[in-house]
Parts: C-alpha cells; sequence; structure tokens
C-alpha cells in the first residue's frame, strides 16, 4: 500500500514538473515574440557611453539599426560601416549574423532595456549605446 502511493506521488510529480517545464517554454516563446513586436522598425541612437572610444570618433546621428518581424535586420555605423542579416534575441541578448561578408560569427549584445521607444544595449567591450525609435 505504501508502494503504491508513493509510486502515485512520484507520477505526479513527475506531471507537475512536465507541466512546469512546458508553461516555462510558453512564457519564453512569448516573450520572444513580444521582444520581437517591440525591436521591430527603424532605431536611432542618441547617445554611446564609450571607455575604449573617443567621442570624436563617435558621429552618434551615423548609428541606426532596423529590425523587421520575420527576423532580418540592417545597421549602419561610423565610416561608412554596413551590416545586414538575421537576427534572434535569447535570455536577454540580441544576437545578429552579418550575411553581408563570408563566414562572419554571430554577435551579441546584451538588451538592458527595450520597450515601444527606447533601446539600450551593451556591447562586449562595455560600450553602452542608446537608441530611440526613428521618426
Amino acid at each position: 500500500m505504501l508502494l503504491s502511493h508513493l509510486t502515485i506521488i512520484r507520477h505526479w510529480t513527475a506531471a507537475l514538473l512536465c507541466i512546469a517545464a512546458i508553461s516555462t517554454l510558453v512564457t519564453l516563446a512569448g516573450c520572444g515574440a513580444d521582444a520581437r513586436q517591440r525591436l521591430a522598425g527603424a532605431w536611432q541612437a542618441v547617445s554611446i557611453t564609450s571607455d575604449t572610444l573617443l567621442p570624436q570618433d563617435l558621429r552618434v546621428e551615423d548609428f541606426q539599426l532596423a529590425f523587421s518581424i520575420d527576423g532580418r535586420y540592417t545597421y549602419s555605423g561610423n565610416l561608412y560601416y554596413r551590416e545586414a542579416g538575421y537576427y534572434r534575441i535569447a535570455d536577454g541578448y540580441l544576437y545578429t549574423t552579418d550575411t553581408l561578408r563570408q563566414s562572419m560569427p554571430e554577435k551579441a549584445v546584451q538588451i538592458l532595456k527595450l520597450s515601444e521607444d527606447s533601446l539600450i544595449v551593451r556591447m562586449a567591450d562595455e560600450t553602452v549605446m542608446k537608441m530611440v525609435r526613428a521618426r
């Protein structure tokens, strides 16, 4: 009798863990879709804070990003630098893969803030870029 109760408890525990895991996956998938919705559109840099780049080397108005809902992006930076390719959002990071150049590795920036009108990211060198939705 005790063995059958333990078996029932074990089965219920396994079922609850499965339900919790599925709920977590659905929530994470929903957050990704929601983040992609908020990210879609054009963005313009308004400030860049960096310990490695000199202010005179940066023209903030040159930095622009655009994201489509289907996972594509374009980027333009200073000195006529351009990127375009695919992006994804996972675990608080924005991952981009540039397809304009051969064999480019995926890059990641940490998303510090993403709202309807603000995007703040931190790059690997600790540079922080604040962007607003372009008009």
